[in-house]
């Protein structure tokens, strides 16, 4: 079966999209979460995105040896990881608003694993956008008196920056090399493996099957996870050199949308400014 041709859109096009399906798939998952387990749901997500892709790639199935193998399962791994981490603390977080934009601090925290993977060097504009991001976040973090006060969990989104921005900076490695369907199939089943051991590790509960969960993982797996990192992988491709900050930068904005005008969430004015910065942060390493 012949590969997929995909309209010749710009990389950043293409990461526009990626942000928007990212922050659906905030939605889907919180929404799935409260009455399924957290890691359960996304190991389904990706499972199930790895189905998909599987048909793509039968040719090319019987010619798959160790380092076409390893490249993508290792990305799978650690995106598995991150996922793992981002899908607990997102099951137990109050507000989703602030959540995505701890999230988007993923290009500030990928820059000292950049300079160590030789993809780029430290910079003074990276050290201001630091400061700026590190009082961005002191301020979404301090007691309000309005708004959702965030938890202990909610600093693991910290954490999972930090890994997808491992992520972001192995996938630029490899995905040069090694990009195809069967690249793409691999790393969603490795990384669905690792959140159902993930899951089987915490012995959480499965939770209650029913239409809404069947709709939201069904949603999920196809636009969420399937297309979504079909369209990242793709752009990374297309243009090895492109910045993901546009596509990390403006999913926040996406999740603070649904999430006021779905969950009725908001943000205080002290969070409000703590994200602004942030943002600014961020887009100073475009």
């Amino acid at each position: 079966m012949k590969e997929i041709q995909y309209p010749e859109l710009s990389p950043q096009c293409l990461l526009i999209i990626v942000s928007f399906l990212a922050a659906i798939g905030w939605l889907f998952s919180k929404l799935a979460m409260a009455d399924f387990d957290p890691l359960l749901f996304m190991a389904l997500r990706f499972i199930g995105a790895a189905v998909i892709f599987t048909p793509l790639n039968l040719r090319t199935l019987g010619t798959t040896n160790h380092q076409t193998t390893f490249a993508p399962a290792l990305v799978g791994v650690v995106l598995g990881v991150q996922t793992s981490v981002w899908a607990y603390a997102l099951a137990h977080t109050n507000n989703l608003g602030t959540a995505g934009f701890i999230s988007c601090l993923g290009p500030i925290l990928a820059a000292p694993l950049a300079s160590i993977f030789k993809l780029s060097g430290l910079t003074r504009r990276y050290l201001f956008s630091l400061a700026l991001a590190t009082a961005g976040l002191v301020a979404i973090f301090l007691p309000k008196g309005n708004g959702e006060n965030l938890t202990a969990y909610d600093t693991l989104f910290i954490v999972s920056s930090l890994l997808f921005a491992i992520h972001l900076n192995v996938n630029h490695l490899l995905i040069k090399r090694w990009h195809s369907s069967r690249y793409d199939a691999l790393q969603m089943l490795a990384a669905g493996v690792t959140c159902a051991g993930g899951s089987l590790l915490l012995n959480a509960r499965v939770g209650t099957w029913s239409v809404n969960i069947i709709l939201y993982l069904g949603l999920s797996i196809i636009l969420c996870t399937a297309l979504r990192f079909k369209l990242l992988n793709l752009a990374q491709h297309r243009a090895p050199n492109v910045n993901p900050t546009l596509a990390l930068t403006l999913e926040p904005v996406f999740v603070a949308i649904f999430a006021a005008v779905l969950l009725n969430q908001s943000l205080s004015y002290l969070q409000f400014f703590g994200a602004a910065i942030i943002l600014f942060a961020v887009s100073l390493r475009r």
